[in-house]
């Protein structure tokens, strides 16, 4: 059995549900990686690399990048998207194994984007 887990990564907060998890948000911010002299860890802080690009996402992110910013693209098939699930399933606990995603995109944005999403 695989883990079940609904995520909704809008452009203010990325909402999630996890299978016998309660509902959480973390803020949608994506930054840049950087390296820290004197490191502060705070509960919910994601550092991740994803295809050899280091970043920071969430309250870390705004707290340590430079150029952070929220996703504001209409389309949900962009790498923000890919950024953020990746996020939520690392703060979900989620850390391999078969993953049942369901998600929220616009059904205009959907017609458009079908293809793009599934990869």
């Amino acid at each position: 059995m695989g883990y079940l887990i609904a995520v909704d990564s809008g452009r203010n907060s990325t909402k999630v549900k996890a299978q016998g998890k309660e509902l959480f948000h973390f803020p949608s911010y994506i930054g840049s990686w950087a390296d820290r002299e004197n490191p502060e860890y705070v509960e919910g802080d994601v550092e991740m690399e994803y295809q050899g690009v280091k970043y920071f996402i969430g309250k870390l992110a705004k707290r340590e990048s430079d150029d952070y910013y929220q996703p504001m693209k209409e389309s949900k098939a962009e790498l923000e998207t890919v950024l953020l699930t990746l996020a939520a399933f690392y703060l979900a606990g989620i850390e391999g194994g078969k993953i049942d995603l369901v998600t929220g995109v616009p059904v205009n944005r959907y017609k458009k984007d079908k293809d793009k999403l599934k990869e």
